[in-house]
């Protein structure tokens, strides 16, 4: 049996700010976050995304969502990610595509970065990739 974490961050539609997430009730239709964050918020008012399990190279945890942006021409398999050429200055979207992680280029049908069947109790720090924003508060980094 493998351990991972899980665990999500959220998007308030009504108050378009991120939120850690303390607990989720979904029969209740509430979610709690960190104090001061979403108060009141109903859990269909926000949007979920999932810690992939992964780090990037500076160790910050990457989300479904998030964007990354390349820093290395180099291909190389670590565990179980397979890091693919072309990737310095590159910027793509974390997500969840056919049973893995992924980061894609919306130019680009390639899939950069792929991720399968991670384990890891901390996911390994990727020091090919830098999470820069997310689509929710950075969709301009997209352009």
């Amino acid at each position: 049996m493998t351990n991972r974490i899980i665990k999500f961050r959220a998007w308030s539609k009504l108050l378009n700010c991120m939120s850690e997430i303390l607990e989720l009730d979904f029969e209740h239709d509430a979610i709690r976050c960190i104090p001061g964050h979403l108060p009141k918020n109903k859990l269909s008012d926000c949007i979920l995304m999932q810690f992939t399990g992964l780090t990037d190279k500076n160790g910050k945890e990457i989300y479904e969502g998030d964007i990354l942006k390349g820093i290395s021409e180099e291909a190389r398999i670590m565990g179980n990610l397979m890091l693919i050429s072309g990737m310095v200055g590159r910027v793509g979207v974390v997500k969840f595509i056919d049973g893995g992680w992924t980061w894609s280029n919306p130019s680009c049908e390639e899939a950069i970065l792929t991720a399968w069947g991670s384990s890891h109790k901390k996911g390994p720090i990727l020091d090919q990739v830098e999470v820069i924003g997310n689509i929710y508060e950075n969709p301009e980094l997209l352009k």
